[in-house]
């Protein structure tokens, strides 16, 4: 097994990264900062044979810098697979576009991204890079390679259930909470929201893939990053003193009376909000997961209520 040290210059860059909008290897993707991703190499990603004849519909040639295309959409053959470094960003004032341009390796070519830059009707107000993966990020994925992990509230990894060079249709192969895996190997996968594919041998002889990024940088949306989704030590070590019957809940994905906020995490995640009182009995708090509401008195769950 490789030492958990390995890991915490990863994983403390990836965490700061899902919380405070800066990516480890130097973008820092806030919607006004003309620097974000400058200077990063990128990769176009490959695309499932069924998408491909779509192209890059979102990427348009220039012939100069700050140009605008006369026409967006790339074939599919023209960019997949290849490489460049980004080299000029710059939002639209009046509209709420952001244009950044990519400069292919091995050649003078030019190519232009259009993207949304803080959408009012979006909750994300970040931009985001569509059909490219940062090298340097898929890096920091190769570093893991052989990590031993525990699915941190990941229902479930991909199979392929067709042929395996076709990659279009995909399984679903349950796990419980806390399933221990290895990533066996990294490649690169279909999308910028999930630009790396980590494959896994999980306990019992399950073996599958799942989709993700090692931070949350350029991910609009409810996807988590890869130190979000995968404890990479068994949280049975961290709380040995956990009664048996705690853990069986949290494997289940379940609640139970006596729990402390900690097990409640780890079995539920985050809640949405919390809602605290404090008076001379102590400390009352309500947590709220969408349409279920939980009830914390000094620290340990008491009751809770759910939808009929």
């Amino acid at each position: 097994m490789k030492s958990f040290r390995k890991l915490s210059r990863i994983l403390f860059s990836s965490f700061a990264l899902f919380f405070l909008p800066i990516l480890g290897y130097g973008a820092k993707n806030l919607v006004n900062n003309t620097e974000v991703w400058l200077g990063e190499k990128v990769l176009f990603l490959p695309q499932p044979a069924k998408s491909q004849r779509y192209g890059y519909q979102n990427w348009g040639y220039i012939k100069k810098i700050s140009s605008i295309p006369k026409a967006f959409g790339v074939k599919y053959e023209e960019l997949a697979g290849k490489a460049g470094e980004v080299v000029d960003i710059r939002k639209d004032e009046r509209l709420p576009y952001l244009y950044t341009t990519v400069k292919l390796d091995g050649s003078n070519a030019l190519v232009v991204n259009k993207s949304l830059s803080g959408y009012s009707g979006s909750s994300d107000k970040r931009a985001a890079l569509s059909d490219i993966g940062f090298i340097g990020e898929f890096g920091l994925a190769k570093e893991i390679v052989g990590v031993e992990v525990w699915s941190n509230r990941v229902a479930y990894i991909s199979t392929t259930t067709i042929e395996p060079e076709d990659r279009d249709y995909f399984g679903k192969l349950p796990i419980s909470n806390l399933e221990h895996c290895t990533i066996a190997s990294v490649e690169w996968g279909f999308t910028h929201l999930a630009p790396i594919r980590f494959n896994l041998t999980c306990d019992g002889g399950k073996s599958g893939f799942w989709d993700g990024s090692m931070s949350a940088d350029n991910v609009i949306g409810v996807f988590r990053p890869f130190p979000i989704a995968w404890h990479t030590k068994n949280p049975k070590l961290i709380y040995p003193k956990w009664a048996h019957g705690m853990w069986d809940a949290i494997k289940a994905a379940k609640i139970k009376i006596g729990m402390t906020p900690e097990m409640v995490e780890m079995s539920w995640g985050k809640p949405q909000k919390i809602n605290q009182t404090a008076g001379s009995w102590g400390i009352h708090e309500q947590w709220i997961y969408e349409d279920q509401y939980l009830y914390f008195e000094n620290g340990t769950l008491t009751s809770f209520q759910s939808p009929k």
